[in-house]
């Protein structure tokens, strides 16, 4: 929580090198962009069947997934591309990365694909194993370790997917959903020859890897329609869990239509050319022109997902022709394809409206009577199948649904607990609505208070009594408390401005910083300029139970640091109140 004030009081006590790289703090204080964001989502097997009980996690914060496979993270701190990952015991680990929706909603969908072994062999022996299709694993005898090193001589599991990149399902299933990777000057965008998922264990479940200095041999058939596009050598990319990012590690030969390569490690494993990046944005409509919400857009070999305007967005490689199409099979909505690119470096480009015919609806009104935020998810489950919704203010929704006649499952879910299960039939036909009534949803042991944020006064480095007030809902003020940190954390952004707080506990009380030393802190993100607390006095007047309100007052000096002229500024903060949401606990 202290780290950006840590190094900026090294910066100014003269304790830098010279040449040293001085770290200067994102808006509202923090590290990286700074961007803030929340994340919904819903995890699914390959079957598109909803997983419950998996773990989501992004920026930092974890939940996990309902009945419904469905999530949200609020208030997360990331970076352009919001990198979202889901683990559930029985399947590899998945994940997805979007562009992210600042001070907005950034929605995903990631698959987990079954991890049952297709292989056992001693470790003693070694294997050499090959899947339907021509994909292959040859490891060599003594060559499996477990995680403390030492040689594993008994049996071993092989769990092993070959992604087929022109399957039907790939973007849904690939690692990353983006096909983002590391390049020496920035990010790159792949195109896929193939991709090879491979996880070792022992009897027990643990995960085993190849010995330091071993190397197994691994083998990619090229689909038939990319073989004319196929070096005689590619470069190998493994995938990073951390960032959700490829990075090169290898090169493979092409031998018989098939790319045959030699790996260190074990994880998923790439054949791709590397390409500069363009953006891709469009919008999807029904057979009305209304907006589609939630539905799935493939874009060449990635995907995106609609927001509330039914628009999607996509990083893609340039220099390649692709198509676009929504392809939302569980609802029964295909459109055509649309051809689109090359592109070109840099480049963005809005396609043609993808047309997709009018879906069935399942409608709900939410209100919260005592003007508390209304912010959270819908879900609608039925045998075999969910969608999700999510929600930031009161109002009349629409979630699309099968028109399949099912008996499914809604349930209105706060962000903070709240919690409401109606059973519906889901509509016979394809354009009707079945409607599912008023929802009376507020946060679990909140009062009122309507609006939350922040209000402050400041004065210097250009700035001459300029009132800021930052007022959102509990999606964008929120503070939550650390158990393992033992402190809390509180965020309040707007388009133009962003603040934070920290001190520690989760109680009332007053604390105070002189000179960046003490216990509690606070940025500010204003004018496109970043400042950390120096001197001030933060009191915490009330904390009140999750979905409660956290509120207190602020006032004292703040520091800028200017990386060109190495040179300090101070703004004097005074007035300042603020009223945040208190969010769920972080374990």
């Amino acid at each position: 929580m202290l780290a950006v004030l840590s190094c900026l009081v090294l910066f100014l006590s003269g304790c830098s090198k010279d040449g040293d790289d001085v770290p200067t703090p994102g808006p509202g204080g923090g590290g990286g962009t700074g961007l803030r964001t929340t994340v919904v989502g819903l995890v699914r097997d390959a079957d598109g069947a909803p997983l419950s009980g998996a773990s989501v996690s992004c920026g930092g914060a974890t939940t996990t997934t309902d009945a419904a496979g469905a999530f949200l993270l609020a208030d997360v701190a990331t970076d352009s591309r919001c990198y979202v990952r889901a683990v559930k015991a029985g399947f590899f680990s998945g994940s997805a990365g979007a562009i992210t929706k600042a001070n907005g909603i950034t929605r995903v969908r990631i698959t987990l694909l079954s991890d049952a072994p297709v292989a056992t062999f001693n470790g003693s022996s070694g294997t050499d194993t090959e899947l339907s299709g021509g994909a292959r694993v040859n490891i060599a005898a003594n060559a499996v370790v477990d995680a403390g090193g030492n040689a594993v001589s008994g049996s071993v599991s092989l769990s092993m997917r070959h992604l087929d990149p022109e399957a039907e399902d790939f973007a849904d299933i690939m690692p990353g959903g983006d096909l983002v990777a590391v390049g020496p000057d920035g990010d790159r965008q792949l195109q896929s020859f193939g991709m090879l998922m491979v996880r070792l264990a022992d009897g027990g479940g643990n995960e085993l890897q190849l010995a330091a200095g071993s190397t197994a041999q691994i083998t990619l058939p090229v689909p038939p329609s990319l073989l004319g596009e196929a070096p005689a050598t590619m470069p190998l990319w493994h995938y990073d869990e951390s960032t959700g990012k490829w990075e090169e590690d290898g090169t493979a030969t092409l031998v018989g239509g098939q790319y045959v390569g030699s790996v260190g490690h074990f994880s998923s494993w790439n054949c791709d050319l590397p390409f500069d990046r363009a953006t891709v944005t469009g919008l999807v409509r029904d057979c009305n022109g209304d907006p589609v919400e939630g539905v799935t857009v493939k874009i060449g070999q990635a995907q995106a997902v609609t927001d509330a305007q039914g628009r999607y967005e996509r990083f893609v490689p340039t220099g390649l022709p692709m198509t676009v199409q929504v392809n939302e099979p569980q609802l029964g909505l295909v459109s055509s394809a649309i051809a689109a690119g090359p592109f070109t470096d840099g480049q963005t480009s809005d396609i043609a409206d993808l047309s997709v015919p009018c879906p069935a609806y399942v409608s709900l009104t939410l209100n919260c009577t005592s003007g508390a935020a209304v912010f959270g998810y819908a879900t609608v489950a039925w045998s075999g199948g969910s969608t999700m919704l999510p929600f930031d203010a009161a109002g009349t929704y629409r979630i699309a649904v099968p028109a399949n006649n099912a008996s499914a499952e809604l349930r209105v879910v706060h962000a903070n607990g709240a919690a409401h299960e109606t059973d519906v039939q889901l509509p016979a036909s394809a354009g009707n609505t079945v409607g599912a009534g008023t929802f009376e949803v507020c946060p679990t042991g909140g009062g009122g208070g309507g609006e939350y944020g922040i209000t402050f006064t400041l004065n210097g480095d250009g700035f001459n009594n300029q009132a800021v007030n930052i007022s959102t809902n509990g999606i964008f003020a929120t503070a939550v408390y650390s158990v393992p940190d033992d402190g809390t954390v509180g965020y309040a952004t707007s388009a133009g401005a962003s603040f934070n707080i920290g001190f520690p506990g989760n109680g009332t009380g007053s604390w105070t910083s002189d000179e960046g030393g003490g216990e509690g802190m606070f940025g500010i993100g204003i004018n496109g300029q970043n400042y950390v607390g120096w001197n001030f006095t933060l009191t915490v007047t009330e904390y009140g139970a999750v979905g409660g309100h956290v509120r207190g007052t602020i006032s004292g000096t703040a520091m800028r640091f200017d990386p060109v002229t190495f040179e300090m500024f101070e703004v004097q903060l005074s007035n300042g109140t603020f009223d945040l949401l208190r969010g769920p606990d972080e374990g």
